[in-house]
């Protein structure tokens, strides 16, 4: 009869354990971090694709990408629309040895920088092609091309919030998340913002 209690006992006990932890919910995010009311948002992941490129170009070379002139010696790399501004492309791949270059036309050698590792202001680089609409395209095009990195591992979600146009600057104000693995899921918030000087072109992004 005790051997009996004891298992009624325990199974009530793991029963409760099981329901409360279905009750649990994930912590409440602050609004600041709200990733629903936005101008556009944006889903990027690990792509194995880029991956592909990596793997036989060495797609980015000590945490940059050069800018060259463009010759018969470079094929376009076009993974999608994303990869081209003005209906041009901007990624090449040499015919002759592992390099990934970004076309002189537009950019100048461009630094990687990743958003949730940040903790100051960082140059990307220049874009020199000064029509401020495109400047939207060309902030896809960072992300997409992983040159502006919104994810460590997995995946990310970008909301952008709002835009600002002046005669001195483009600004994108930006709220994300992105998830990676430890022993469990995890997620990171963060806000960062870039912005592109007119007539410069020099992009910074800034954390926030």
């Amino acid at each position: 009869m005790r051997k009996i209690i004891i298992v009624i006992t325990f199974v009530i006990l793991l029963f409760c354990c099981c329901k409360w932890q279905g009750k649990q919910q994930k912590p409440t995010i602050p609004k600041k971090y709200n990733i629903e009311n936005c101008l556009v948002k944006w889903h990027f992941e690990s792509n194995s694709q880029l991956d592909k490129i990596d793997d036989i170009y060495y797609y980015f070379q000590h945490n940059k990408i050069v800018a060259k002139t463009i010759t018969e010696n470079y094929k376009p790399v076009a993974l999608t629309k994303d990869f081209s501004i003005v209906n041009e492309p901007l990624l090449f791949a040499n015919k002759n040895k592992p390099e990934v270059v970004v076309s002189d036309k537009f950019f100048t050698t461009l630094r990687v920088v990743s958003v949730p590792s940040l903790t100051k202001k960082k140059v990307v680089g220049r874009f020199l092609l000064n029509d401020s609409s495109v400047f939207r395209q060309l902030v896809k095009f960072l992300f997409t091309a992983n040159i502006i990195q919104t994810y460590l591992h997995i995946n990310s979600e970008i909301c952008l919030m709002k835009e600002k146009f002046t005669k001195e600057y483009y600004q994108a104000h930006f709220t994300g998340k992105h998830t990676y693995y430890t022993n469990s899921e995890n997620e990171v918030f963060y806000q960062f913002s870039i912005q592109v000087f007119i007539p410069s072109g020099k992009i910074v992004v800034h954390k926030l």
